[in-house]
């Protein structure tokens, strides 16, 4: 491994260094006592006035005094597998990085190869992290990567005087290689007079590799590096709250443990916050792949949003914010939300906004609960797409939480839906009622925190940052779908809920009512659910698109029963007959295929089918 090979460099090096000084002091010690006997010798071998006996105990002594000197010195630069506890000692600097040639593996972020021999190992190690170890193990530490910057970022100048950041890394069983891989890019990729430290928190890791072996690898870094554990392991929130309270840079900035920093990344995210210290920023985020370690540009036109259920998702970035840029995609982008792994913020702002929310537990809803914190309490939230930072994104976490992931999502996401949604909480609560059998915890300090703050309501967060959100502004009545199946197979549809209008204005889940018959524009946008239909006369709407097809319905329309579905009423006076296809029940017992046909038509399934 590359770490192995640079340990056993280095402790090459400390030994010749270690047996020159030992014999150069071992010279020096018989020297000391060659010469320490001679005077003795002298003086007692020639009387003076004074008495022999005083002269030999005085020559003696500093004899031993000279020895003592000597073993101490010797001591002090040897090096022995017993002092590992001691202070790092030697020569000041770092470790010696082994450079790969430029076509080895992963070198310009391409993909590495496992041989087919070494699949089946690599399926086992692939379990220990969720990603695959002995590619990450195949490539340097300081591998090269492409400049995936725009040319319009290359050119780019930023101002002098930029505050210096603290890079706060929180890891819990990390692989050695990701982990270390993530701390060089930083050092290798930031201009030394910005970056203050990096502060490396072990929330709780259990492999030996993390614990000894990764101090005193650290502390011959060329920048300070400082681990911190947590006594218990205590999830991403609180340490990086311990990372954050223990650093000194006047920008904190938080990396995920398994991320490589591209060139040019830092300048433009502090060059931000040094113009307006209540803005938070966001580098772009590459995707490193779990299985190849191939680095992959991520995209300058998209931002962050989230869905019903309080998922953060990405989306496409909307034409009023390329409008406000007047087309500038090297301009920061504003987004609604942030993914919450990585992220700059001034030290100041961040205790003035109330840091993270000390309640939440592990891991889950904090990004979410701080984008809304954020924009609600004045500040601002930037996408800067002149900085890149790659993320090792898993399709699987490879830890386990205390009482299961759920339980602790559906807390954290109950205390920022209590705190920062006002009434639109109940969207959230319709959409995962059981989230209101969670016990959320007290929840005062961070109302108070609103008070104090004067923050403004979530129906202004809606309305000017988010207005392209799922969550409608104006609605009449709250749903959710009941299926029965009678003879003659007809889909009933019931809305439960809080009705403010009559039944004409029945529909299912949430409906955005312009006109009292419920009438949809052919472009309404529908999204927010993973099955998402409606209707408008022929029209059907499935996911945002508009089907004309009636061949292509039958595709489209695959809904759960299970999951609340977007299914507006046009009108009372049009009936709408629902014949199923119960070989897809047969087939697939979580879904209903389903197609729609006019009564007036009296077209039936088999003739929609067949055309």
């Amino acid at each position: 491994m590359h770490d192995e090979l640079s340990l056993q460099e280095t402790n090459i090096s400390h030994f010749s260094l270690s047996l020159s000084l030992s014999l150069s002091l071992s010279l020096s010690l018989s020297l000391s006592l060659k010469r320490g006997v001679h005077i003795s010798l002298f003086f007692c071998s020639h009387g003076v006035k004074m008495r022999k006996f005083a002269y030999c105990k005085v020559v003696l002594a500093t004899s031993l005094v000279w020895v003592m000197l000597d073993m101490f010195i010797l001591l002090y630069f040897s090096e022995c597998s017993k002092c590992d506890d001691k202070k790092e000692r030697g020569l000041p600097g770092r470790d010696t990085v082994v450079q790969r040639p430029h076509d080895g593996p992963g070198e310009m972020g391409k993909p590495v190869v496992i041989a087919k021999d070494q699949q089946e190992r690599m399926k086992e190690m692939f379990k220990i992290n969720q990603f695959n170890l002995m590619a990450s193990e195949m490539i340097a530490l300081n591998r090269s990567l492409p400049d995936v910057r725009l040319e319009g970022c290359k050119t780019k100048v930023y101002p002098d005087g930029l505050p210096r950041t603290s890079v706060v890394i929180v890891f819990h069983n990390e692989a050695w290689t990701t982990l270390l891989r993530t701390v060089q890019s930083v050092i290798d990729r930031s201009p030394r007079p910005l970056l203050e430290e990096i502060v490396l928190v072990d929330d709780a890791s259990e492999r030996d590799f993390l614990k000894r072996q990764l101090e005193q690898y650290v502390r011959k870094l060329e920048v300070p590096v400082r681990v911190v554990r947590m006594e218990q392991r205590s999830g991403l929130i609180r340490a990086r709250l311990k990372g954050a309270s223990i650093s000194t840079g006047q920008v904190i900035t938080f990396l995920d443990a398994h991320c490589e920093c591209t060139t040019g990344w830092l300048e433009p995210l502090l060059a931000r916050i040094k113009l307006d210290k209540r803005t938070v920023v966001c580098p772009i985020i590459d995707v490193i792949s779990d299985d190849t370690f191939e680095y992959m540009a991520g995209s300058d036109m998209t931002y962050g949003g989230f869905n019903w259920k309080l998922n953060f998702r990405w989306y496409p970035v909307p034409q009023r914010e390329m409008d406000r840029r007047k087309g500038d995609r090297t301009l920061p982008v504003r987004t609604p939300t942030m993914a919450g792994g990585l992220f700059s913020i001034d030290r100041d702002y961040f205790q003035e906004i109330g840091t993270y929310d000390a309640g939440m537990d592990i891991w889950g809803g904090e990004n979410l609960e701080i984008s809304f914190r954020i924009w609600q309490c004045g500040g601002t939230l930037e996408i800067v797409t002149c900085s890149h930072v790659g993320h090792v994104f898993r399709k699987a976490t490879p830890y386990t939480f205390p009482g299961g992931t759920g339980q602790i999502i559906n807390k954290n996401n109950r205390r920022l839906a209590e705190v920062w949604m006002d009434e639109f909480k109940n969207f959230f609560y319709i959409i995962s009622p059981g989230v209101t059998k969670v016990d959320y915890g007290d929840i005062s300090s961070r109302t108070s925190l609103r008070q104090r703050l004067q923050c403004k309501p979530f129906s202004w967060y809606l309305e000017n940052v988010y207005p392209d959100s799922q969550i409608p502004r104006h609605y009449y009545s709250l749903g959710e779908v009941c299926i029965a199946l009678s003879l003659t197979h007809t889909l009933m549809l019931i809305a439960k809920g809080k009705s403010l209008h009559s039944v004409i204005n029945t529909f299912l889940c949430v409906c955005v009512l312009k006109k009292r018959r419920c009438e949809l524009a052919r472009d309404a946008p529908f999204r927010g659910v993973d099955c998402v239909t409606g209707i408008d006369g022929v029209y059907f709407f499935h996911s945002s698109h508009c089907v004309q097809e009636m061949r292509d319905i039958y595709s489209l329309l695959v809904c759960s029963p299970s999951v609340i579905v977007l299914f507006p009423v046009p009108s009372l006076t049009l009936s709408f007959h629902l014949s199923l296809a119960f070989s897809d029940v047969l087939m697939n017992k979580t879904c209903v295929s389903s197609l729609i046909s006019e009564t007036r038509s009296e077209r039936s399934l088999s003739a929609l089918l067949t055309g």
